[in-house]
């Protein structure tokens, strides 16, 4: 199988770090590098960005849930902006930023589906909450061309054009991120 994730220094996929494996077709598909540094849970993305990534650029991408409360290093980030289905923080020193998919990914894409009357049944998805986390609970949903395909068929859907906006800039601008301009992409 085909990972997700690059192990070379600098690369832009490495700065990028989803949580669950459809989240990291999600970012790479919009990140348009095939690629994402994924981990298996958000307290494994909080870890990498304080750690490994402590001095460097990186954004991770986590479900909106009861455990993302249970890391510390959560405590250490700023809100930025808010929508109904994003949330974005920024470290208090660190190029760090956080972007919060709430509820979780399922609720994320029947939101985006029902933005540009995009009949999930009729692409072949399941169109209900249940349908979609199973679905994207498969370790193989990080490499899923039809899943990839979904993620394309809903790019014209307000809130995942907006998140793609904000990884563009922050991929684009990394160090030089400027606050004001981000929540103007909200």
């Amino acid at each position: 199988m085909k990972k997700r994730e690059h192990k070379g220094a600098g690369g832009a996929e490495m700065a990028f770090i989803p949580e669950c494996y459809a989240d990291t077709n999600l970012i790479a598909t919009l990140l348009k590098t095939g690629r994402a540094n994924h981990q298996k849970s958000c307290n494994k993305v909080m870890t990498t960005m304080s750690g490994q990534k402590a001095s460097q650029f990186a954004v991770g991408i986590i479900d909106y849930d009861k455990k993302r409360a249970q890391n510390a290093y959560l405590k250490e980030f700023a809100h930025i902006a808010v929508s109904d289905h994003l949330e974005l923080l920024k470290h208090a020193t660190r190029p760090h930023y956080l972007i919060f998919i709430k509820k979780a990914l399922e609720d994320f894409i029947l939101s985006c589906a029902a933005q540009v009357g995009y009949d999930l049944q009729a692409g072949g998805y399941p169109d209900s909450l249940d349908g979609l986390k199973t679905l994207f609970k498969r370790e193989t949903s990080s490499t899923d061309p039809g899943i990839t395909r979904l993620f394309q068929a809903l790019n014209n859907a307000p809130d995942m054009a907006s998140l793609q906006r904000i990884l563009a800039y922050l991929n684009q601008e990394r160090y030089h991120a400027d606050t004001n301009t981000l929540k103007s992409l909200f």
